[in-house]
């Protein structure tokens, strides 16, 4: 068989085509897998900041409520408070404006101001300099940190302008603890949050400072409300806090569905960014850490670069070894060689000498340079790692990586710190794991593994370990399962951490609840006592003092009928008023039991017509005085859920009031109308055009015989409204009133 003749050239040009082709391909892996590897690193780094970010953000808020609770439990605050409350406030309190700056902003330079309002809302005290609105004596109720403040600690978002700050609230509670006589409040402007994201306020403290840009120039971490505005200042926009709106992806799957990401999108400069959400549930925000992506990727757009560099140097110096076999070529190329595989034997310091100025010596130079990229994104990543064990360390979470088909189980060091054990005394099998749990708990973790891996629930659950050394830890896990071809779980990958504390505390809770249910229950005992007892003298006043009451005026009675001729005019006035007097008692034992009778009635609770009802009170007072000319202005289909019998007399008495003080008036006005909604109640109120009353003293107007008007003016007891006020109590509603002298009173009531 004649042989086909192939040239050295063609032969060359084949061996240079198949190598030229094998080198580029490995090139272009070796570019994607070292892109997609820097993408994740990028990925991860960001994850981290903002995780780090996110822990102090939620520190320096913790803090502030810290510092709030502190000032709120203090002894002499609640002290002066509480006396305030018992005498009758309207003042102030006296130094504790100075007490405040020494304990609290002395403390906590983050506050601007702290403000103690009273039970009613009234400013208390203040550190605010005057003209910035909060002087004493102020009334802040409506705002929600007072109405959300009486019930616990909250926090809200206050704007004005150009400006936004955080208030903090927390009830001030009296020396016993029994009830609520004022809320403290905090606050401090949302720039804080920015010195918390750029470390300043870490730096204060004597923390080593940190940069958010120490390794990206475009490294931006931010806040946004749950409105979409940015909070904290951006590094690229002037002027963005408060103004600048962010509507990205991870903000909205933060926002509605409470969702966390980390990924490549757009920012709100429309600029393609790595970044990284954290979900602030508790307090309505979002923070993001992003970097811009050009920025990100650019070593491995400068390594894709040097690639191709590379790759035609390669190429030429391949052909430069086909076209003249020259040994030294040879030789640059095994050093080369050399090097390339202690590179990858984990050697990233290696470095191939320069021997000639040609090609070969451009790819041992480009050579070095890959080696120096690849050595530092070796040390990031090294960082990166180190960061990650300190977190679940400090954080007592670890992660795991379990190889279902070949039974092999990967802990990181945390997890081996958790149970116990070195890496030598954990061979990595499932049978090696179940015997470090505790037999009780054996069975059901066995379980939990088996149906996540049949896809019957997910695999999340808590569970008691023993530790070599007999000590008993409670730990949560979860884990997902991974598909391998074809559907077939192969890998689980989960976390454990490390709940023993946290279960701890919880049993505390449940005792504290279990003593807290008896202290209850104690107290419910010795309130049937003291009602038991209000009772007895209930019955006492009824019928042992009425007694010496009508032996007087009936003897009274008597001596004016049997002796009244042979009395001067001052003797029978004397009589007079004695019989007055007497008179005067009895109806005030009467109302006093009327309203001891109404606090202690059982509510009977119905849907009553309230237009109706006080037409009917209105028909008992014109037929009282017929002669009266008198317009009433009711409005109607008023309906309410109460004690239609107890409803009545909050009717009588505020009608009757208004009836009684329009007296002098030509045509009396009286008017029943709905007037609004507090709280998902209705708000109710009474008017007229009578003698009105001094606003200046309305907080007497609803205790017991406390009265505006002289006797001689007007009669009555002075119960009438404090009945009202146990009433409306009662139904869990509230009342007030509003009036000036000479132009009528408006009382209100919510239920």
């Amino acid at each position: 068989m004649e042989r086909r003749f192939f040239s050295l050239t063609r032969k060359a040009l084949i061996a240079f085509a198949v190598v030229f082709i094998t080198v580029v391909t490995a090139f272009f892996i070796s570019y994607r897998n070292t892109r997609e590897r820097v993408e994740s690193l990028v990925l991860e780094d960001v994850r981290g900041t903002a995780e780090s970010r996110e822990g102090f953000t939620l520190l320096f808020v913790g803090m502030l409520k810290r510092l709030v609770t502190d000032l709120a439990s203090d002894g002499f605050i609640r002290s002066r408070v509480e006396r305030m409350a018992t005498g009758g406030g309207g003042a102030g309190v006296p130094g504790l404006s100075d007490y405040l700056r020494q304990k609290g902003l002395a403390l906590e330079n983050s506050l601007t101001r702290i403000v103690i309002l009273d039970g009613s809302g009234r400013v208390a005290a203040s550190t605010a300099a005057p003209g910035e609105g909060f002087d004493v004596g102020r009334d802040y109720s409506g705002m929600e940190y007072f109405t959300e403040g009486v019930k616990g600690i909250c926090m809200t978002e206050l704007y004005s302008g150009e400006t936004a700050e955080l208030a903090i609230a927390h009830p001030v509670y009296d020396m016993k603890k029994e009830k609520v006589i004022g809320v403290m409040v905090g606050f401090a402007p949302m720039t804080e949050l920015g010195r918390v994201l750029s470390g300043d306020i870490l730096a204060e403290f004597g923390a080593i400072t940190w940069s958010l840009r120490e390794e990206f120039k475009t490294l931006e971490v931010y806040l946004v409300n749950g409105s979409k505005v940015m909070l904290t200042e951006s590094i690229f926009v002037e002027g963005a806090a408060l103004n600048q709106t962010v509507d990205t992806v991870p903000v909205e799957k933060c926002l509605s569905r409470g969702e966390e990401m980390t990924g490549f999108y757009r920012d709100y400069r429309g600029v393609e960014v790595a970044g990284s959400s954290m979900c602030l549930k508790d307090l309505g925000w979002v923070l993001l850490a992003e970097v811009d992506r050009s920025e990100a990727l650019a070593p491995v757009e400068r390594i894709g670069k040097y690639i191709i560099i590379t790759s035609v140097v390669v190429v030429g110096v391949i052909a430069v070894f086909f076209l003249f076999m020259l040994r030294s070529t040879a030789g640059q190329l095994r050093r080369l060689s050399d090097a390339a595989r202690a590179m990858a034997g984990g050697d990233y310091g290696v470095k191939t000498p320069v021997v000639t100025n040609d090609e070969i010596g451009l790819l041992s130079e480009s050579f070095n340079y890959m080696a120096e990229a690849v050595t530092a994104r070796a040390e990031a990543l090294r960082r990166s790692e180190a960061g990650l064990a300190n977190a679940q360390r400090i954080a007592h979470v670890g992660n795991w990586e379990w190889d279902v088909v070949n039974d092999r189980r990967r802990w990181s060091d945390e997890i081996y710190r958790i149970f116990g054990v070195s890496k030598e005394e954990f061979s990595g099998r499932q049978e090696d794991f179940l015997e470090r749990i505790h037999p009780e708990d054996r069975a059901a973790v066995a379980r939990a593994g088996e149906e996540a891996l049949s896809g019957g629930r997910p695999y999340s659950l808590d569970y008691r370990i023993i530790r070599p050394d007999g000590t008993v830890r409670t730990v949560h896990s979860e884990a997902e399962v991974r598909p391998g071809p074809g559907g077939r779980p192969v890998m689980m990958v989960g976390i454990v951490q490390d709940i023993t504390e946290r279960k701890r505390a919880e049993e505390d809770i449940r005792r504290l609840n279990a003593e807290l249910e008896a202290r209850v229950e104690e107290r419910t005992r010795s309130l049937e006592a003291a009602n038991r007892e209000l009772e007895a003298f209930s019955y006492s006043v009824a019928h042992d003092l009425r007694a010496p009451l009508r032996i007087i005026d009936g003897f009274s009675h008597a001596l004016e009928e049997d002796c009244g001729c042979r009395l001067d005019s001052v003797g029978r006035d004397h009589l007079r008023r004695v019989r007055e007097a007497s008179a005067r008692m009895a109806q005030l034992i009467d109302d006093l039991l009327k309203l001891s009778r109404l606090t202690r009635a059982e509510l009977h609770v119905s849907e009553v017509d309230l237009s109706r009802l006080a037409e009917e009170v209105a028909g008992t007072l014109r037929a009282s005085e017929p002669g009266r000319r008198a317009r009433f202005d009711i409005e109607g289909g008023l309906t309410v859920r109460a004690d239609r019998r107890l409803l009545r007399v909050v009717l009588e008495n505020l009608m009757g009031n208004a009836w009684k003080f329009t007296a002098g008036r030509t045509e009396a006005r009286i008017e029943l109308a709905r007037c609004g909604e507090e709280d998902g109640r209705g708000v109710y109120r009474v008017r007229d055009n009578g003698a009105g009353f001094n606003m200046e003293y309305a907080w007497r107007l609803f205790g017991p015989f406390q009265r505006l008007h002289s006797a001689d003016e007007f009669p009555g007891s002075g119960i009438g409204l404090a009945t009202v006020h146990r009433i409306i109590t009662r139904h869990g509603g509230r009342v007030w009133a509003e009036g000036e002298v000479g132009r009528g009173a408006a009382f209100y009531f919510t239920i």
